[in-house]
């Protein structure tokens, strides 16, 4: 049978960060499409238990408001229990070190069916024991809107500091140092970032 996740190796991973391509069922709304999107089941019945470590394995899962209690179903599908709220990215338009910047004036203006969006969870889910590295992590990330569904390199240093990897990135649209990418869009950001 044929690996999904190749070239990722089975069973190596302390460190799963993912971001899947959630399909939402309102539509879309004319809204641009940055990427393909998979239905709940879709994403549920991907092997992500497969890529974690046997000792142990975090994993940190983005989610929007509407997929919010989806998420707990989906990540125990992988064999993973829900552990807490990893990040709250409070989106802004300006970075804080500018000197434009208010904190109410400068919140991201996001979509949304009910208020406008400006801030998005990523919550920690857990498989086996794994170990973690710091009790000193803050939860709230204060940054920009980069690209659409583009996290800030914060939430990565912070994993990081979380806990040791190796670490993997699903449904990656950068590569970066240190962790091992999957998805179809792998590289998009490479160039931006550099």
């Amino acid at each position: 049978m044929t690996w999904i996740f190749d070239p990722l190796p089975r069973n190596q991973f302390k460190v799963i960060m993912a971001d899947p391509p959630w399909k939402f069922s309102a539509g879309t709304k004319g809204r641009p499409q940055h990427y393909d999107r998979m239905t709940d089941n879709e994403i549920a019945r991907l092997p992500v238990e497969e890529l974690a470590h046997p000792d142990g394995c975090w994993l940190f899962l983005w989610v929007t408001s509407p997929k919010i209690f989806h998420i707990e179903r989906i990540a125990e599908t992988w064999g993973f229990r829900y552990s807490g709220r990893a990040f709250v990215w409070i989106k802004t338009e300006r970075a804080e070190n500018d000197p434009l910047f208010v904190f109410s004036d400068s919140l991201h203006m996001g979509q949304g069916f009910t208020t406008r969006k400006n801030a998005e969870d990523c919550l920690l889910f857990r498989r086996g024991s794994p170990k973690r590295l710091s009790a000193s992590v803050h939860e709230v990330i204060l940054s920009p809107v980069r690209a659409h569904s583009r996290k800030p390199d914060e939430a990565y240093r912070r994993a990081q500091q979380y806990a040791e990897g190796p670490y993997c990135e699903l449904f990656s649209r950068e590569s970066r140092e240190g962790w091992a990418t999957w998805g179809n869009q792998v590289g998009k950001f490479d160039e931006v970032a550099a």
